[in-house]
């Protein structure tokens, strides 16, 4: 009975034995959803890191042949999945492609160490050639089979972009080094870089530049030091200065040479970092100086010339006026004031010119003050009835055409004062005197009696009328009378 039947209490074990047993299958049950939940999830992780990357995946068996591609390899050959799964990856590359990329997937299927990165050619789909870059490693699968897991970039842009900066790079290097001027390249460190020239005209080599003994300030001289630090100084307030400046540096031989200084930074994110270009102009400035110097004294020997040919003139003047003194004849002494006149006219000339600072062009408005002054004096019974109005703005004239001016205006405006105010009559006389664009107008007029309507002025006997047709053509311009309502010579010429 004993063995056959259990006592209650033994019952009662198993059955507690029972159910803690199948608690923990519960348990492991649980554990096991929620592991292969886990699993399921990291699987979904990882996929969509690998569909979702940009650099196409792919994972190859022992025999080369495709298990796995995601959405990027597929663009990058531009065929379909089920154009490339199961397909030979070899059969993908160009011909010289194909014995790289076998031997190193042999060795490293084998274990042999082999780069993991290296480049090759693919043929797209289309034909096209593409330049990639592959990363790759092996893996053992469950039943220890191999398999290749590799990415790939599509680096034909880059490389075409790294073959043009490159070309790039060397053309300017090459202008660099070829370049008549000194070029360098400077940050608080020293000089990062010259080019020959920078050699040349500073007499040292680039080792002794680039040695830790050198220092750049000993190549300026001592006088010009602070002004360099000044407009650094200034640059780093932020104030606009002058790229380009003059400085003197001392060479290796001990030779001062003047030379033009341009700069710029080209240090990034705050980094203090200045290429500059130097340019000897020693020569230039010495050879500017011999020039200054010449020029100074041609000026100074021009101004003579001009002082010396108003002193004869009004030497001729003062013998003019001595002899009329003592003529009776008031045709003959009336010809003598009026050469008398003319003589003075051109003195004004060259005493404007003496005074000017530029020999090659007379301010008109002076000269025209000056010429009508002296009329009014010379005819001091109108003086006080006859008033010469001007007008006149800013008339610059060449010097081979002031004089002939000069002249005219003498002749026109003595003309009206002799002519037109007989008899103690008032008056005006006006001096109109313009540039437009090219061509310069002036015109003289009157308020006076008026020019005689059956005279034609080019064929009167006066030789002052004669003088004024003979002189217009000397400066290649053209005159007209207009004779109403008050009669106005108005003479045209070119620049």
């Amino acid at each position: 009975m004993k063995n056959k039947y259990k006592t209650k209490q033994q019952l009662q074990k198993e059955l507690e034995e029972t159910k803690k047993r199948v608690a923990e299958l519960e348990k492991s049950e649980s554990d096991w959803k929620q592991a292969e939940e886990a699993l399921k999830k990291s699987e979904e992780w990882y996929r969509s890191i690998v569909e979702s990357s940009h650099a196409g995946i792919m994972v190859v068996d022992e025999n080369f042949r495709f298990t796995y591609v995601n959405d990027e390899f597929i663009r990058i050959l531009g065929y379909y999945r089920k154009e490339i799964i199961g397909e030979d990856f070899r059969g993908f590359l160009d011909k010289e492609s194909q014995e790289l990329v076998q031997d190193r997937y042999i060795r490293r299927q084998k274990g042999e160490k082999v780069p993991p990165r290296y480049e090759f050619s693919i043929i797209r789909k289309d034909g096209e050639k593409r330049q990639v870059e592959i990363s790759s490693t092996v893996l053992k699968t469950l039943k220890g089979e191999n398999r290749t897991i590799a990415q790939i970039l599509d680096i034909t842009e880059l490389k075409k972009t790294i073959k043009k900066l490159r070309e790039s790079e060397q053309r300017f290097r090459s202008v660099v080094e070829n370049a008549n001027d000194a070029i360098y390249i400077i940050n608080p460190q020293g000089l990062q870089y010259v080019n020959p020239a920078f050699e040349e005209i500073n007499g040292y080599s680039s080792e002794e530049i680039y040695s830790e003994d050198f220092n750049f300030w000993d190549l300026i001289h001592p006088e010009d030091v602070q002004m360099v630090k000044e407009r650094e100084k200034a640059q780093k307030r932020g104030e606009k200065i002058p790229s380009r400046y003059e400085l003197r540096i001392i060479s290796k031989d001990g030779k001062i040479k003047i030379v033009e200084l341009a700069t710029v930074n080209i240090g990034e994110k705050g980094e203090a970092q200045v290429m500059g270009i130097l340019r000897d102009v020693t020569e230039r400035k010495r050879a500017e100086e011999k020039i200054k110097k010449s020029l100074k004294e041609k000026e100074v020997l021009l101004k003579e010339v001009h002082h010396r040919v108003k002193n004869n003139m009004q030497v001729i003047s003062s013998l003019l006026n001595l002899q009329a003194s003592r003529i009776e004849d008031k045709k003959a002494l009336e010809s003598f004031k009026a050469t008398q006149r003319r003589v003075h006219s051109m003195a004004l000339v060259h005493d404007r010119l003496y005074k000017s600072e530029d020999f090659a062009t007379l301010d008109f408005n002076q000269y025209i003050e000056q010429i009508s002054t002296h009329l009014l004096r010379f005819y001091r019974d109108k003086m006080e009835k006859v008033k010469i109005q001007k007008d006149i703005k800013n008339v610059f004239i060449d010097i081979n055409k002031a004089v002939p001016l000069g002249l005219i205006i003498n002749e026109l405006v003595s003309n009206s004062l002799k002519h037109a105010f007989p008899d103690d009559k008032k008056g005006e006389i006006k001096i109109k005197f313009h540039k437009k664009d090219s061509q310069y107008e002036l015109e003289i007029s009157d308020n006076g009696i008026g020019f005689p309507e059956d005279l034609d002025f080019r064929k009167t006997p006066s030789m002052g009328m004669h003088l004024v047709s003979s002189l217009v053509d000397q400066i290649n311009g053209e005159i007209k009378l207009d004779r109403k309502p008050h009669p106005s010579f108005q003479i045209t010429f070119q620049e």
